[in-house]
């Protein structure tokens, strides 16, 4: 095998350009149980290219990929970040309807997807129609790229130059969409690789020089499409781990995995927690794993304190925004076996290069510590701001103890107003959580013309009870005030959940409105 350093200072580009060098025929991702090697997946990123040279484009054309959780898909994306190329990301999990939707708002000039999203009623031809080449990605390592449809050369001429114009080695990709329509945000290369770093720093997993593969399997069900899944596959393969594939989360099937190949680190959304508690994964399965990551929305700390008791795996939050190219602190190991329960609801300090401050939602003084207020973010990996000296405002109300973890308690638009009273949904989640008979809830607000702003709640009832939904006002009321007592209250199958499994406000809000009573 080649030994290659990643020295400091490289690009992502060589970062992960090494590593497909150092990794040969060795395996590098696993889909539905077969290996593709490293090898396999440079070949689709070399296709890709040579067919795009054939139809007489620029190799720095707009490269639209539909994206889903495949190996050639992931080959896409790492060999464009290999050639210092961009692409725009359509999630192809979305609905026909949307995909096309997407298409026809983004400029592009070349189409990339599966053949299922290729099968997509009339996208080829849209995307023909626009003058855009479209390719489709092979499902086996040893099957190649193809053409699916080649446009004329007066088609490309008339193609419509209004359209959203990405810049050529930016990723153009959506948030997560779950409290309106997704927005898109384009993300560096150079912020992706310096959140990519800071986390590996924090962790302790290690920095460059990388000289060989190392052993580790890691497994990935967030979808490619979000900022998660992107991140954790560049940590995997910046460090030259294999990577395990799942469509989408399984309790059955990720646990399987884990067992089979004797994972060792594992991260989950706070919902897959619980989907596997809810499962009734036996505690052998997981002997393997000693922690589990998790982010992407909050971890109550009953489902915390029931999967810790369950199965003795620490769980480490995390805390990181699409705006901000990924992670920005995370609660390690160390913190956990330096505190243990004392700082169990902290999502960990700020990563190198990375400073938290906490300010008061009207006035914007700084607060001080155990204070809570609008969380800002000063880092130069900013993708809403050029100007890496200055805080950014999130949406997230949140605290910094006096050694510097930080803890989320909610967004700040989840703190409404109800006739002159403060409600916080999200304290209303957690007490809604907090009864036996209560498998899950989500609360949401809506407007009311006495009072402002009015709660209501989705919830869903563990199998077998019969708790009606003034059974649970009284639940609520037993905790909370009067005043934030939910006025509609609907028991749902489910809560509505996007791909990474965060609840779709919008969603549940019409759910409630429907069925609720």
């Amino acid at each position: 095998m080649k030994d290659m350093e990643l020295g400091d200072g490289e690009s992502l580009s060589e970062r992960v350009s090494a590593i497909f060098s150092i990794g040969g025929d060795q395996e590098a991702i696993e889909y539905d149980e077969l290996w593709w090697s490293w090898n396999a997946l440079s070949r689709v990123g070399d296709e890709i290219a040579r067919l795009i040279d054939e139809a007489g484009m620029s190799p720095d054309s707009d490269v639209a990929l539909l994206v889903r959780n495949r190996p050639a898909v992931a080959a896409a994306i790492l060999s464009r970040l290999a050639s210092s190329r961009g692409y725009i990301s359509i999630n192809g999990m979305l609905s026909d309807k949307s995909v096309l939707t997407e298409l026809d708002r983004v400029r592009h000039e070349v189409v990339v997807g599966t053949a299922e999203d290729l099968r997509r009623p009339g996208l080829v031809s849209a995307a023909a129609d626009h003058g855009a080449l479209v390719l489709e990605l092979p499902t086996h390592p040893h099957e190649s790229v193809k053409v699916a449809a080649a446009p004329s050369k007066l088609q490309r001429d008339r193609s419509p130059a209004d359209r959203m114009k990405s810049a050529s080695s930016d990723i153009d990709m959506t948030t997560s969409g779950t409290t309106g329509s997704a927005k898109r945000i384009r993300i560096r290369q150079e912020h992706l690789l310096a959140t990519v770093l800071e986390a590996q720093q924090t962790s302790g997993a290690g920095t460059p020089p990388v000289t060989r593969l190392r052993s580790g399997v890691s497994i990935a069900a967030t979808p490619l499409s979000h900022i998660g899944g992107i991140f954790g596959l560049l940590m995997t393969v910046t460090q030259g781990r294999k990577l395990v594939l799942l469509d989408r989360f399984d309790a059955q099937k990720w646990s399987n995995r884990v067992e089979r190949h004797r994972v060792i680190a594992g991260s989950l959304p706070p919902a897959a927690i619980r989907m596997v508690l809810d499962a009734g994964i036996p505690k052998s399965r997981l002997r393997t794993l000693k922690v589990i990551s998790t982010g992407t929305a909050p971890l109550p700390r009953v489902l915390a304190e029931r999967f810790e008791g369950t199965y003795g795996i620490p769980l480490l939050q995390a805390y990181g925004a699409t705006e901000f190219a990924g992670g920005l602190s995370s609660f390690t190991y160390r913190d956990y076996k330096k505190w243990g329960d004392q700082k169990r609801d902290s999502v960990g300090r700020p990563h190198p290069g990375v400073e938290f401050r906490i300010v008061d939602p009207d006035t914007r003084a700084i607060l001080g510590p155990d204070e809570i207020g609008i969380l800002e973010v000063r880092t130069g990996h900013n993708a809403v701001s050029n100007d890496a000296g200055t805080f950014t405002s999130t949406n997230d109300l949140a605290r910094l103890d006096s050694d510097g973890y930080l803890y989320i308690h909610g967004r700040a638009d989840d703190v409404i107003i109800r006739g002159g009273f403060k409600i916080d949904l999200g304290q209303l989640e957690d007490t809604l959580r907090s009864h036996p008979e209560i498998h899950d809830a989500g609360a949401v607000a809506v407007s009311d013309e006495r009072l402002g702003k009015v709660p209501i709640a989705g919830v869903v009832l563990e199998p077998g009870s019969s708790l009606s939904a003034d059974e649970i006002r009284r639940h609520v009321k037993d905790d909370l005030a009067p005043y934030a007592v939910p006025t509609r209250i609907a028991l749902l199958p489910e809560l509505p959940r996007n791909s990474t499994l965060k609840v779709l406000r919008p969603a549940l809000t019409e759910m409630i409105l429907r069925e609720g009573s």
